[in-house]
């Protein structure tokens, strides 16, 4: 999935962490009120393994199915697992200082990042960064919705199209498109509203 035991447990440890997150809030049901105090130990997983339980369905192309299995949980419960543990791994993400992902921020660190790339690149002049995508093969969702965007007509199957940025100090962000919407114009798009910020930081 690409994480190892430290980045896990960052994420889950500190009072934002996603373990205390998992304890403060009720997880969403419609016969539960949801500022009702948590009922944490009649819940199935404890922070730790609805990490791991998210952290395996963004991770990886598995049936919901096989998540069941490994987890043992029911269907409905996977369902409200998921749905919580998502919001709060959004959260403990926004707030985590090792996870954020930013332009540069001044000359100097300019400089610095396209030195990098010019020691193995010597005709790249001007660069801090790369991106680039490739297609993740997808579930095939029940909501006619949800299908029709990851349906790719050109590969035939259903799949999300994953772009990454990278930095030359090893740092990167990724985030998840439509199938339906070309990687190719997709970059452009993230090229062009990166463009002015990078002018204006640098100004």
């Amino acid at each position: 999935m690409g994480f190892d035991v430290a980045t896990f447990q960052l994420i889950l440890e500190g009072p934002q962490g996603f373990g205390a997150r998992w304890k403060m809030g009720t997880i969403p049901r419609n016969d539960v009120h949801v500022a009702g105090e948590p009922q944490t130990g009649a819940c199935s997983l404890d922070g730790a393994g609805a990490l791991g339980l998210m952290l395996h369905y963004l991770g990886s192309a598995m049936l919901e199915v096989s998540l069941q299995q490994i987890f043992a949980l029911t269907p409905s419960t996977l369902s409200h697992y998921l749905e919580f543990a998502q919001d709060i791994l959004f959260a403990t993400l926004k707030r985590l200082e090792a996870a954020r992902i930013a332009m540069p921020c001044c000359h100097e660190n300019f400089e610095s990042l396209s030195n990098l790339i010019t020691q193995r690149h010597r005709l790249l002049q001007g660069a801090f960064g790369s991106i680039d995508g490739l297609s993740l093969t997808a579930h095939e969702s029940d909501d006619p919705e949800i299908e029709n965007v990851t349906y790719n007509g050109w590969k035939s199957n259903h799949c999300i199209n994953n772009v990454l940025a990278f930095s030359p100090e090893g740092a990167y962000t990724s985030f998840n498109c439509p199938a339906t919407t070309f990687i190719v114009v997709i970059i452009s798009r993230c090229y062009h509203i990166c463009r002015p910020q990078l002018a204006r930081k640098l100004a």
